[in-house]
């Protein structure tokens, strides 16, 4: 399995953040990984916890900013690198992020939406992403989104039961 990673880049959240992250990087540590971005914040601490491969899709934009791993791929647009990323990762796990986090996350449930095939994952560890689970089931509710468009949506409330789910995935 290859789990794209989703999550802030920056270094200066809370730290109980980071420990998250190098957390979700443990338990990931046998799988293969990919990152959207950065080798810094949240996406850093996973990457170096994983003892396994690591590939990064950046934007041009940012490459003179960030250490581009070995296993590199840059894009020059954002179309390019959700394109890739989305060909690259077979489930998409979101830990605590800002509004890029937001953008993909709505990016890979709306193409999910017509390929309906690809887990998303989304980590709300202490009710992080609350409202945005409140806004889907009120777009769901309020007929704006199909019902479908969720089913391979899974939400944690804690990292152990994403430690369960890639253990039941791994047999």
């Amino acid at each position: 399995m290859r789990y794209f990673i989703g999550c802030s880049s920056k270094d200066e959240v809370d730290q109980k953040y980071h420990h998250l992250a190098k957390e979700v990087g443990k338990i990931l540590q046998n799988e293969k990984i990919v990152v959207g971005g950065s080798y810094s914040g949240l996406m850093g601490c996973v990457a170096k916890e994983n003892a396994c491969e690591v590939t990064q899709v950046i934007l041009d934009v940012y490459v003179s900013k960030d250490e581009v791993l070995d296993h590199g791929i840059i894009c020059h647009s954002s179309f390019e690198r959700l394109a890739n990323i989305w060909n690259l990762s077979d489930v998409f796990l979101f830990l605590p992020g800002g509004t890029g986090t937001l953008a993909e996350i709505l990016s890979f449930l709306e193409e999910n939406r017509t390929q309906n095939t690809k887990k998303i994952l989304i980590l709300n560890e202490d009710g992080f992403y609350d409202e945005v689970i409140q806004f889907f089931r009120k777009c769901q509710e309020e007929k704006f989104s199909p019902k479908e468009i969720f089913d391979h949506l899974i939400i944690f409330s804690h990292v152990e039961e994403l430690k369960e789910f890639v253990r039941s995935v791994e047999k």
